[in-house]
């Protein structure tokens, strides 16, 4: 008797393992920089989160069988593919838009001056980013990743990611960078409208991402038709 009450909890407890090894064998840092733009936009992101980031014995214990929703237990998105992390499908998105903007030679400094990535305030990729330009270079420039605590310094950021909690200072930020050519990349309802460059969003389970081609202007950036054409083109706001 004592067995047959654990049997539910034990097949849980493979299924939450079967989830969990399914979401480590997914695509790797690396398996996503050698993809296309247009492959990226074909991925989906994560959906179950929740799940992936426990332990099968942890949830075992904590939930019991008969309330475990075996549709809620796949990593996979809508579409039936391996999910990813949002994150680091963001940064392999970045490597990938450095690839189509050019910088007026004025911004770039002289010689082999690298090409600045920063992060404003809190960092939520992680080391992802620094994965994502990995022995790669930009026009022949090294590229190094930096993070901002304050607006101090923002300018000397060529690219410059601004995380969902950092959207609303977007005016100091432009204030702040001003005359800097700085790629602004958000995440946020209405960041490239409010004159960010690129703005990430979703649709359904896709990362997608829109540009602002008034705000590259104002930038001195020079975005490729490549790369306009797989976007979104917004204007800016009001």
């Amino acid at each position: 008797m004592f067995l047959l009450r654990l049997l539910p909890v034990a097949v849980a407890s493979l299924l939450l393992a079967g989830c969990v090894c399914a979401h480590e064998g997914g695509p790797t840092a690396d398996d996503l920089h050698e993809l296309s733009l247009e492959e990226l936009l074909d991925i989906p992101i994560e959906t179950v989160r929740s799940v992936s980031e426990q332990s099968p014995e942890s949830l075992s214990m904590a939930v019991p069988a008969a309330l475990i929703d075996v549709s809620a237990l796949s990593v996979p998105g809508e579409s039936g593919a391996e999910g990813v992390d949002e994150y680091q499908l963001k940064a392999a998105f970045i490597g990938k838009f450095v690839k189509y903007v050019t910088w007026p030679p004025e911004s770039l400094g002289e010689g082999d001056a690298p090409l600045v990535v920063g992060v404003l305030g809190q960092d939520p990729f992680g080391d992802k980013l620094e994965a994502a330009f990995k022995s790669k270079k930009s026009d022949e420039r090294p590229v190094v990743v930096r993070r901002f605590s304050t607006l101090e310094g923002l300018a000397t950021a060529h690219v410059l990611f601004v995380p969902a909690q950092e959207a609303a200072r977007l005016g100091e930020i432009l204030r702040s960078t001003r005359d800097a050519s700085q790629l602004l990349i958000g995440e946020s309802t209405d960041f490239a409208a409010r004159g960010g460059v690129i703005n990430f969003y979703l649709e359904g389970d896709k990362l997608r991402f829109e540009i602002n081609t008034e705000s590259a202007k104002r930038q001195k950036l020079k975005v490729s038709s490549d790369l306009l054409k797989l976007a979104r083109i917004v204007s800016d706001k009001g």
